[in-house]
């Protein structure tokens, strides 16, 4: 149940401590106790003139507790919280919103007929302004035709069904091989039609008799499965001398749907108006909008949803964690496995690289050993050499006294190894540094041994370190002159 009524135009709060008493004397007779949530919204407000306070138009909203349960329950059921619970005659109205007798501020009513009651809004101006809840349905309708044919509730469903698709100028229905007369169903349904007429009156009535209405009725909007009832809209019109229609909530749109072939959206349209409106509404949810849901299931569904929240991240948390123990196993496994491949091929190397080394010192022995062989028969050589090269050039009146050796390699045996790698072919020799030391007759035939020796292609760096007389004393003393030369010998 709703109803609208005019409050002085205050803050929320003082609108709460007005309401939380005062809100079940608002309501129609019947409606009341610990068992129906209540809620309000504003809806519009009016500014007074002068330095008088404005006027808000609120809208009081009831529903049975137990009805809010059932609708919980069966959510929970399917695993899902409820995160608001929405009046049905603000969803109905956010389906037809834009609807021109909406749009034109007539007081419209909308009848939601669905299986087994029917809900009823008064919209005027914009605003839901009363609505209620008949005992009127698609049940009640198959039952009396059960009642009148004897049928069977599959039997009774199928001619309800049948009959509405009939045409004004249908004579008669056929279900399962048997014929019935439309003229028979028309009274039948009509008669049950009367008690929903019934109903409506008192309900409009007493909207008229409010003092918040601006005006009667005088059109209505037929929504929900039993809106294409046979003979309903008609009935409705003739009866209550109202304008009367079957909406289309999805002519507010802005873009045309389409289904299968089987489905006739154009002719199902009207039972889809709450589930559109309650769409349309948690799309762009409104602040201070109507939310049925009691405080106990609140905190209940808070509290559940927080174990939810709890239990993914402490998958998430242990599921990382199974992740980073099966990367550490893995990399061990890894790890060990390369190690024990480095050991064996550790294993397999050894001996190879002993034998290696092995054979590099055994090289090295070699080596040396021929070094000093090739050295000390190079020795010897180049002294036999030296003495035939110096010993042809002696002129006569110089003999020598005593030759002398300084042997030094031009280029090292590791540079010569890496020059001669470098430079195929290159050669590499030893010079001898000699001192010759003698005695002459004279200068002069110094002079000619000297010229000799510079003009031998074996000698090189000729250089006479001194000539002088002898001064040796006594009777033997000898004559003459004696003379020390420097020289390089190539062998």
């Amino acid at each position: 149940m709703s109803r609208s009524l005019s409050v002085p135009s205050l803050a929320r709060g003082a609108i709460d401590q007005i309401l939380s008493t005062d809100a079940l004397a608002y309501l129609p007779p019947g409606v009341g106790g610990k068992d129906v949530v209540v809620d309000y919204q504003v809806i519009g407000e009016t500014q007074a003139r002068g330095k008088g306070k404005g006027v808000a138009q609120v809208l009081i909203v009831a529903a049975r507790k137990d009805a809010i349960h059932e609708h919980v329950d069966l959510l929970r059921q399917a695993g899902l919280l409820a995160r608001r619970i929405d009046a049905n005659c603000l969803s109905l109205l956010e389906a037809f919103q834009g609807h021109r007798w909406l749009t034109e501020g007539r007081a419209t009513a909308i009848l939601d007929v669905g299986a087994s009651s029917t809900k009823v809004v008064v919209v005027e101006r914009g605003a839901v302004r009363l609505s209620s809840e008949l005992t009127f349905g698609g049940v009640q309708v198959t039952q009396a035709l059960a009642s009148r044919y004897d049928l069977d509730e599959e039997g009774a469903e199928a001619l309800k069904l049948e009959v509405s698709r009939a045409g004004e100028e249908t004579e008669s229905v056929e279900v399962d091989g048997r014929a019935y007369s439309v003229a028979e169903l028309r009274e039948t349904l009509e008669s049950l039609y009367e008690a929903l007429i019934g109903s409506l009156r008192r309900l409009f009535d007493f909207y008229q008799r409010t003092e918040f209405a601006g005006s009667s009725v005088d059109s209505l909007i037929l929504a929900g499965g039993g809106a294409r009832a046979f003979g309903l809209q008609p009935f409705l019109a003739a009866k209550m001398l109202l304008d009367v229609e079957v909406g289309n909530p999805f002519g507010r749109l802005p873009f045309r749907l389409s289904g299968p072939a089987l489905v006739d959206l154009d002719e199902a349209s009207p039972r889809y108006a709450l589930a559109l409106g309650l769409a349309l509404k948690g799309m762009a949810p409104r602040e201070g909008a109507v939310d049925l849901l009691p405080l106990s299931v609140r905190d209940d569904q808070t509290r559940v949803r927080q174990g939810r929240r709890a239990r993914r991240v402490a998958l998430v948390y242990f599921g990382v964690l199974a992740l980073v123990a099966a990367l550490l196993a893995e990399g061990r496994h890894y790890f060990r496995a390369q190690a024990d491949y480095a050991r064996e091929q550790t294993a397999v190397l050894r001996p190879l690289v002993e034998e290696a080394t092995r054979l590099e010192e055994e090289n090295v022995r070699l080596r040396d050993k021929l070094a000093l062989l090739e050295g000390l028969g190079g020795g010897r050589l180049i002294w036999a050499k030296a003495l035939h090269d110096i010993g042809s050039l002696v002129p006569d009146g110089v003999w020598l006294t005593d030759i002398s050796s300084e042997e030094r390699l031009r280029v090292r045996r590791r540079e010569a190894e890496e020059a001669s790698s470098a430079e195929p072919g290159r050669t590499v020799t030893s010079l001898t540094m000699l001192t010759v030391e003698g005695r002459g007759s004279s200068e002069s035939d110094v002079s000619r041994f000297l010229r000799a020796l510079e003009t031998s292609p074996a000698m090189t760096n000729v250089r006479l370190d001194y000539v002088r007389e002898i001064e040796d004393e006594g009777r033997y003393a000898a004559q003459g002159v004696e003379f020390q030369i420097r020289l390089a010998f190539t062998p």
